[in-house]
């Protein structure tokens, strides 16, 4: 077999699968170790991301195409699942991410711990690879890689906002009945060298230890996940990331995934896992979940609503307001942001 015909008919390719194929030739495994260290240009590789020490082999002629970004993204998806957890991470948010957000939905140590790549290694990695980019207080995935037609940063910051009334709904309900302490709960904090969306000491009876009398806290984690389809392959960061946490925490903890809606595979997993699912419309009503679609859709289109309907944009503030019972201290804020930027825009528009 040819190697350089084999990558322009198939595209990218692992070391690996390479030498599986080279071994249906009847070559030995010392005349393929051979062939693959004497392959040169126009044959480059990539080092350094998949386990087994790999290396992904492509042709120069495909670099930065559609081409080398499918086959990037088959193997981060079979061996790197860390890297492939980031891309997936901002593709379920529709392509953005807030900076400070990103390490919650991987699972990668925001500090330093043996044998695991820290999250922000793994994220300049990609950057190096033009898979994510920087763009203000966002990363960016690039649409070359991603399984969506196009990123949508105004759905984006509708999620992001209806994420932030679940967290603090959540918050606030937990305290009120003793799961959490009233005021220690941090949004997008530590735990055990991960990130969570949410995390809070909890003193119930059952789950704190005990060391010389006094007790020691268990703690409350939590992520989110709404807004897109939810199935096995968005809920394995939380998984995986939990798995390790097991082997780390020295506290108990209680792991929470807050959900709109998961698959039945993905359901059974996290179940088996033993990991509480929390549904929004389960947790805090029908009305509920209605309004934070309607937030989503609101920002989302929030050009056309106050052109041809305002008031439809001002009753939705009032009814989360109402809801929310003012708790959200930027909700009202960054609405208003949104309204003003789009009159600006028409303004200019107009000129």
């Amino acid at each position: 077999m040819i190697i350089e015909t084999y990558l322009k008919e198939n595209g990218p390719v692992l070391s690996g699968e390479l030498i599986k194929i080279l071994k249906e030739d009847g070559l030995t495994q010392e005349a393929i170790r051979k062939r693959i260290e004497r392959l040169k240009s126009p044959i480059s590789k990539i080092n350094g991301f998949f386990k087994d020490n790999q290396s992904l082999f492509y042709l120069q002629e495909q670099y930065q195409k559609q081409e080398f970004y499918d086959g990037l993204r088959e193997a981060l998806k079979k061996g790197a699942r860390k890297y492939y957890a980031v891309i997936k991470a901002i593709e379920y948010h529709n392509g953005f991410i807030k900076k400070e957000n990103l390490a919650s939905y991987t699972f990668s140590p925001v500090e330093n711990l043996k044998s695991h790549k820290n999250f922000l290694t793994v994220v300049e990695d990609l950057k190096r690879l033009n898979v994510i980019y920087e763009e203000d207080n966002y990363y960016r995935l690039n649409s070359l890689i991603s399984s969506r037609a196009t990123n949508n940063v105004r759905y984006y910051k509708g999620v992001e906002l209806s994420k932030e009334i679940v967290l603090t709904q959540f918050y606030d309900c937990s305290r009120s009945i003793g799961l959490v302490s009233y005021n220690k709960g941090k949004f997008h904090s530590e735990f055990s060298k991960f990130q969570f969306n949410f995390v809070a000491p909890s003193y119930v009876t059952g789950i704190v230890k005990y060391k010389n009398a006094k007790p020691s806290p268990a703690f409350v984690i939590v992520d989110v996940l709404i807004g897109n389809n939810t199935d096995v392959e968005e809920v394995d960061f939380f998984v995986n990331k939990i798995d390790i946490v097991k082997t780390q925490s020295t506290c108990n903890f209680v792991p929470y995934l807050i959900v709109e809606n998961v698959s039945q595979d993905a359901l059974k997993l996290l179940k088996n896992k033993g990991i509480i699912v929390g549904f929004v419309n389960k947790l805090f009503g029908e009305e509920y979940e209605e309004l934070l679609k309607s937030l989503i859709a609101t920002v989302t289109n929030a050009g056309a609503i106050l052109k041809d309907n305002p008031d439809e944009y001002l009753k939705l503030i009032a009814q989360l307001n109402k809801l929310v019972g003012g708790k959200i201290n930027n909700l009202r804020g960054d609405l208003f942001e949104l309204a003003v930027g789009y009159y600006i825009k028409y303004a200019i528009f107009l000129q």
